[in-house]
């Protein structure tokens, strides 16, 4: 079988639709700003900070916004090729460029934001002063009047902001939205004369960041904000794992991948989080399966050396591309191919009767037999029968 079966898929998801070119693809992480806010994280030590920088640095991050007491890590993110970043308030630029960090003036610009503040569009105005030579983030920008945002950009602009960052803090966009507002400010910059340099930053309060994400991308935003594995304050941003694996998906990138459940798993210990078991891609069951029938459609095509299909036949995401593999279980909607399928995974003689005294052990219970309730019906199976 061909390495890329064309003929046995039919992608709807790109039938008829037009290639998107994605020039010089920026991202942006938060895990080690945005990501600390969350209420059940805690902060990771040096070492564990170390070794998340490095996993992002391998999969093609271009820069880190970090928490302002781990500003200290600015020179490593540079060495490591990447670039330190700052969210700030426009009092702050000055202070966060002289620590090395490129900053991003955030600036309030719907009504409910400026209000809460007891802030007028004018005091907005003027504090984009402040982000010359940086990038404007226009916050709550989903909720704001087009007239307000219209101003707000001019004015970074004319202050000398190389960027304008769309902020939807409240999670308030849906993808339809996140694309109007990409073009509108986008359509701005190019009525200023400005190179056309947006970027995007959503929230996930209505579960929408990771598609939101994607359609900015398609509406022309040239970087992405988010953390690993979405962490955040409150439902958190868009997970920038997760993005990567549909741009990879699209066809928008051909990055290696591989490394994205090192990074997860590292963020996840760094952080003191568990990450959900049906977490899409790189949660504990995203390849798992204890039932029979899926388990027999993937062992046969393992058998024939199918091996592209034995990743796709029950899964929209092939495993290999993320550091992943298919996994067989053994449970109570297993069939003996599955128990023989898991004793060749893990180099177990298939004695006579431990696949049918494995299974009916599964069949009695009510879940995913565990590694020791299996090795020890191998124990009992090479135990010698009294004479």
């Amino acid at each position: 079988m061909s390495e890329r079966p064309n003929e046995l898929i039919h992608d709807w998801n790109l039938a008829d639709s037009q290639p998107v070119t994605i020039a010089g693809l920026q991202i942006e992480d938060h895990t080690l700003e945005d990501g600390l806010r969350t209420a059940s994280a805690h902060a990771p030590a040096l070492a564990e900070r170390e070794g998340v920088l490095e996993a992002m640095a391998s999969l093609g991050t271009t820069a880190i916004c970090l928490r302002e007491d781990l500003w200290d890590s600015a020179p490593r993110i540079r060495e490591l090729g990447m670039r330190p970043a700052a969210w700030v308030a426009p009092a702050d630029a000055r202070r966060a460029t002289e620590h090395g960090l490129e900053p991003r003036v955030v600036v309030p610009v719907s009504a409910p934001a400026l209000r809460e503040r007891g802030q007028s569009l004018d005091d907005a105005l003027r504090a984009a002063e402040a982000s010359e030579r940086s990038t404007l983030v226009a916050e709550d920008a989903t909720r704001a009047h087009p007239a307000s945002l219209r101003r707000l950009v001019e004015a970074g602009v004319r202050a000398g902001a190389e960027r304008v960052c769309l902020h939807d803090s409240c999670g308030h966009a849906t993808p339809e939205g996140a694309a109007r507002i990409v073009r509108f400010a986008l359509a701005v910059m190019r009525d200023t004369g400005a190179e056309p340099r947006v970027d995007w930053y959503g929230r996930n309060d209505r579960d929408l960041a990771v598609i939101n994400a994607l359609s900015a991308l398609e509406a022309g935003a040239g970087r992405i904000h988010g953390s690993v594995l979405g962490v955040g304050e409150r439902a958190g941003g868009a997970s920038l794992d997760l993005v990567l694996v549909n741009l990879r998906l699209l066809g928008w990138i051909e990055w290696d991948l591989t490394g994205l459940q090192s990074l997860c798993d590292r963020v996840a210990h760094a952080c003191g989080l568990e990450v959900p078991v049906n977490y899409p891609v790189f949660g504990k069951d995203a390849f798992r399966t204890a039932t029979g029938v899926h388990a027999a459609a993937i062992i046969k095509a393992q058998g024939k050396g199918h091996e592209w299909l034995a990743d796709r036949v029950y899964s929209g995401v092939p495993a290999s591309w993320f550091g992943r593999c298919q996994v067989i279980e053994v449970g109570p909607m297993s069939g003996e191919s599955n128990v023989v399928a898991w004793l060749a995974a893990h180099d177990v003689e298939n004695l006579p009767g431990l696949s049918q005294r494995i299974l009916q052990r599964a069949k009695a219970g009510d879940h995913i037999l565990t590694l020791d309730e299996i090795e020890e019906e191998i124990r009992l199976a090479r135990q010698p029968v009294d004479a």
